[in-house]
């Protein structure tokens, strides 16, 4: 069976003084539970914020990025305290809290498929713009 989800596009939201960003309307369409899982990555030594619907979606990414061994519980027991859930709330939002990646007041949300990724604008912008040179 397929993945039942395909976050995709660029959208520019504004961090609230509560630091919440509004989720894009049609990923939160999307989602059939109203929680979700954040970790802070790096990108190209950026930090940004990965976005996971499931724990499945979670699982794999990991397994994917990482070669994660899930079964193997010390190395599952080093990284779980890394990850955070959220709840969105009914205007869309949810809490930033904890992620101190945000230098001004914007955050730009890339759907990746299965997961989303929040960034900084200006860092997202940078290292757009930094990859480009490379390709």
């Amino acid at each position: 069976m397929g993945n039942q989800y395909t976050f995709l596009g660029r959208f520019d939201h504004k961090i609230d003084g509560k630091c919440r960003v509004t989720i894009p309307k049609d990923f939160y369409r999307q989602l059939d539970e109203k929680r979700l899982i954040l970790t802070k990555t790096l990108v190209a030594d950026t930090p940004m914020i990965a976005v996971f619907p499931t724990r499945e979606i979670l699982i794999s990414e990991l397994v994917k990025i990482y070669d994660f061994d899930f079964d193997d519980v010390n190395y599952r027991r080093s990284i779980v305290e890394d990850f955070y859930y959220r709840d969105i709330d009914s205007a869309r939002r949810i809490n930033l809290n904890n992620f101190d990646i945000f230098s001004g007041d914007m955050a730009t949300i890339i759907g990746n498929f299965d997961f989303f990724e929040i960034w900084d604008a200006s860092a997202y912008d940078r290292v757009k713009k930094e990859v480009g040179k490379h390709r």
